[in-house]
């Protein structure tokens, strides 16, 4: 009688005990039937259950780095089909500081009933496992465990992540150069994002309203078109805004524009003359108020809209309130019930012609300065805000370059307040040598948490550019 499994015949008759090949057998087939099992399979482990690794920790070593043993580590036994076998992952999701040293670490690992463990690095050399030899993790390494009974085998890929990049930084590039094509020379221009495309219009030395259209995930192709508005005025760029599900732009006469498409513009008719727009307040999800600046007379008054088409004129501002220069207006939510939301501007001229260095906010009844910045007085400084993003908990704003009495700035100042108090920040932040000092730049977060600055102006004239960052720590994948 002859049994055949796998290619291999056995001959019953030639003294081979019948349990034994039985067993071997079942073995041969459970190895089989995992090896060939996808990376989403669910089924127990219990081919493996000698050979399985349970716990993996570093030993500490304060020469590399403090509380080694503190960092956790996924054993994730399913891992990967490879080369035909289920090979599991132990590695850390929270990735140790950039510049960690992982050539030599000791680790501690324990096993069910192993007879030999053996590491093989990337150069193929092999050495057994012991808690006392140190292990070269520049690399993944990958460990083969032999159960006690030298036949159930496991393997395991090795990693310890190490960042590539400082979290608390960000890297600054000139994403792309001259991305409006056929723009002439701009003598004034703004963007912004609206609906999922992001607008940005400009003005050149013939005096065209060009529109270029890109969508908010693919800002280095452009589609370039002419805008129409009624009357043909002169337009204030710098004005734009957008409240509720339309964008508003002020004439330079101090008419009041609107468009839902970015291209038609109509004048709204609100019998005002407005100086500028700041922008919306949220009360709430069915309550917001769009805030703009109207001068009745010789006085400048702040004027409020629920629609943006019906004005009312509340309070006279005072002489250290800016008309214009200020940056866009920065909303945020004051997250509970016993704190309120606000709307933050910082900088800008006074009607005297002066710089102002305050940040004013709104809280939905009143207008209040903080206390002055550490900055000189600055004109079209740009104001980021991160705290939205839930894997940085802590508010992170940025004031950005801008134009002082002494000239345009490459400064950025940080704030973890909300704008009440102001720092420069470290040279971790700052921009490289080839970014030119600039104001008047417009910006743009996108869902990967790059701040996208378009264009800006110097003292030569208006930039045809993109330049990006990104708070590093934010391109970090999150532990699960």
């Amino acid at each position: 009688m002859f049994l055949i499994l796998q290619g291999i015949k056995f001959n019953i008759h030639q003294g081979m005990n019948i349990k034994k090949i039985y067993l071997l057998a079942l073995t041969l087939l459970g190895f089989t039937f995992f090896s060939c099992k996808d990376d989403n399979t669910t089924d127990d482990l219990s081919g493996y259950t000698d050979a399985l690794c349970t716990e993996f920790v570093l030993t500490d070593n304060s020469n590399i780095m403090d509380d080694l043993s503190e960092v956790y580590f996924t054993i994730d036994q399913y891992g990967i089909l490879e080369d035909g076998r289920m090979v599991g992952q132990i590695y850390n999701a929270d990735s140790l500081p950039v510049g960690t040293k992982v050539s030599k670490l000791l680790a501690e690992m324990t096993f069910n009933s192993p007879k030999k463990v053996m590491l093989y690095t990337s150069a193929k050399d092999s050495v057994e496992y012991s808690s006392t030899d140190s292990i070269d993790f520049s690399n993944p390494v990958t460990m083969k465990v032999t159960a006690y009974n030298n036949i159930n085998v496991k393997y395991y890929t090795l990693k310890v992540n190490v960042h590539k990049q400082v979290g608390d930084s960000i890297d600054w590039q000139n994403f792309v150069s001259e991305p409006l094509s056929n723009a002439g020379i701009i003598s004034s221009q703004k963007a912004v994002s609206f609906n999922g495309n992001v607008y940005w219009f400009v003005v050149n030395e013939l005096n065209q309203n060009l529109l270029y259209t890109a969508a908010a995930d693919d800002l280095k192709n452009w589609n370039r078109s002419t805008l129409t508005i009624s009357g043909n005025p002169s337009m204030n760029l710098l004005s734009l805004k957008v409240f509720e599900n339309a964008m508003y732009m002020l004439s330079e006469n101090g008419n009041l524009y609107k468009s839902t498409n970015a291209s038609t513009w109509n004048i709204v008719n609100t019998g005002k003359k407005f100086v500028n727009l700041i922008g919306s307040y949220t009360y709430s999800l069915s309550e917001k108020q769009f805030i703009g600046l109207v001068k009745d007379g010789e006085k400048i008054y702040f004027s409020y809209s629920n629609d943006g088409e019906n004005w009312a004129n509340n309070g006279e501002i005072s002489s250290t309130f800016p008309i214009s220069g200020y940056t866009d207006g920065a909303q945020y939510s004051g997250g509970t019930a016993s704190t309120v939301n606000g709307l933050v501007i910082v900088g800008g001229r006074y009607q005297n012609g002066y710089l102002s260095n305050y940040t004013w906010a709104y809280d939905g009844n009143n207008w209040a300065s903080f206390k002055p910045g550490p900055f000189m007085g600055l004109e079209g400084a740009t104001l980021v805000t991160y705290e939205n993003d839930p894997r940085y908990s802590n508010t992170f704003w940025l004031l950005i370059g801008g134009k002082t009495n002494l000239g345009y700035t490459n400064n950025i100042y940080y704030s973890s307040n909300k704008g009440v108090s102001w720092s420069l920040v470290s040279e971790k932040f700052t921009f490289p040598s080839s970014h030119q000092a600039r104001g008047f730049s417009s910006v743009y977060v996108d869902s990967n948490f790059f701040i996208n600055l378009f264009g800006g102006e110097d003292k030569s004239g208006q930039f045809n550019q993109i330049w990006r960052g990104r708070l590093n720590q934010l391109a970090f994948t999150p532990v699960e």
